[in-house]
């Protein structure tokens, strides 16, 4: 979620001095923890060790650049590389990619 985070506040950087955007700029993340953390801030023992990059981006979160949303296996297209899927969700990511079949049998 960081890299995301950072690549919306360059592009945002950038088209800001061309067009006016539209904020908060959505980022998907697949990990429900991870978009916790980055938006409510957590003071414990379990917390304690958060990493620099996970600040920066909850104060990307609090200056409205950018929100964290989630989406689920089925619609988070990045998912056919990183876990196994049913063979449903694999063949809708695999046309989302527009990869295709070598199999005939194969839809």
């Amino acid at each position: 979620m960081f890299e995301g985070a950072r690549e919306v506040k360059y592009i945002l950087n950038v088209l800001d001095l061309l067009v006016d955007i539209r904020r908060p700029v959505p980022v998907f993340c697949g990990n429900q923890g991870a978009i916790h953390l980055a938006s409510n801030y957590v003071n414990n023992s379990r917390s304690k060790h958060i990493k620099a990059r996970n600040m920066y981006i909850r104060e990307l979160i609090k200056a409205k650049e950018t929100e964290a949303l989630y989406t689920g296996t089925a619609n988070n297209t990045s998912a056919i590389m990183t876990k196994p899927l049913a063979l449903p969700i694999f063949r809708m990511q695999r046309e989302r990619l527009g990869v295709t079949s070598l199999h005939r049998d194969d839809h």
